[in-house]
């Protein structure tokens, strides 16, 4: 009877051990292997997403001819973007309605700052608008264009326009 007590209470114990080597040890390592799990997710999305990027800048890099991006001339260093946008908004003889900037992102060696443009006017100001987008000395594409009729008999359009710039080296 006594030796069933002491097996008992060497149970109760070892199974105790068990418990707190469990509670102090084993729960917070799965936990960090957890986040480490989740911060390796994210590194992994985010490396695809900078090679989309960089792959996006190579078709961009030889429909302009160039072998390398950065030989790109320092031209882009022109106005701010949304100055940019809007100087040529009105050159065009357009009525802006709405100008939405998108986060912008790094690619490769530029910066690409994306935006969705809705101005109203005449279809010819469209044109206008687009050749001098596609004419500017910044590298710009329109990635998405539609028009539509608005209200009053004018038309309007949105556009997503994408402005790439080299990337501006932090003041040391």
């Amino acid at each position: 009877m006594m030796r069933r007590n002491v097996m008992m209470v060497l149970a109760i114990l070892l199974l105790a051990a068990g418990m707190g080597v469990d509670r102090l040890w084993i729960q917070p390592t799965l936990a960090h292997t957890r986040a480490l799990e989740s911060q390796r997710k994210a590194a992994v999305a985010k490396v695809g997403s900078q090679a989309e990027a960089v792959a996006e800048l190579a078709v961009l890099a030889e429909g302009l001819g160039l072998d390398d991006l950065s030989t790109l001339p320092a031209v882009f260093a022109g106005p701010d973007p949304i100055v940019f946008i809007g100087r040529l908004v009105r050159e065009s003889g357009l009525q802006q309605v709405e100008l939405m900037a998108d986060e912008a992102e790094d690619a490769g060696t530029l910066r690409r700052a994306r935006f969705t443009l809705r101005v109203q006017g005449a279809y010819a100001g469209f044109v206008q608008l687009v050749r001098a987008l596609e004419q500017d000395v910044r590298l710009v594409t329109v990635d998405a264009i539609a028009i539509a009729e608005a209200p009053g008999g004018s038309l309007e359009c949105r556009l997503v326009i994408s402005i790439y710039e080299p990337q501006r080296k932090a003041a040391s």
